[in-house]
């Protein structure tokens, strides 16, 4: 149902694959592949796979994902949180810890998933700030150029569930 959902709400011009979000403590791995399943009979489009290494060995375990499922993701979206502070404690405000939540850390890697042993989007802060704006809010780094990037915009193949 939640495929069949999902799908109706995709538009041929969305500018980048629809992202299945593989984090919530009540999915299991049961649930994430059979919507994988129900996806693919609707010949949807790729998708963004976006969860972290936590979540994801909480809701997948140990077992690998499928080959068949492990290649229906176009881009994998990774959350990890190195410099943020953790829950419950209070936020500096700083200059150095703001600058170190809000600048993309290239000289690390997120946390991979198994079998998805890459990333190309970070999610590496929900702390972080940009000028003119006064809240905290989530920072991605883009692991590839920009024509990769826009090489991700292209129109995808539509056919109406039954």
């Amino acid at each position: 149902d939640q495929a069949h959902r999902f799908y109706g709400h995709q538009r041929t011009d969305n500018r980048l694959p629809p992202a299945l979000d593989v984090e919530r403590s009540e999915l299991t791995r049961a649930h994430v592949l059979a919507f994988l399943d129900e996806w693919a009979r609707l010949s949807g489009p790729l998708l963004t796979l976006y969860t972290s290494r936590q979540s994801w060995d909480r809701i997948m375990g140990a077992t690998p994902m499928p080959p068949a499922q492990a290649q229906m993701f176009a881009l994998n979206w990774i959350a990890a949180y190195p410099f943020d502070t953790p829950a419950g404690q209070p936020v500096p405000m700083d200059p150095a810890s703001i600058a170190l939540r809000s600048t993309p850390p290239l000289d690390r890697t997120p946390p991979l998933i198994d079998p998805l042993e890459w990333f190309e989007i970070w999610q590496h802060s929900g702390q972080g700030t940009l000028p003119g704006y006064d809240k905290f809010i989530d920072l991605n780094v883009y692991n590839g150029t920009e024509a990769d990037l826009r090489a991700l915009d292209a129109p995808w193949p539509r056919t109406d569930p039954d």
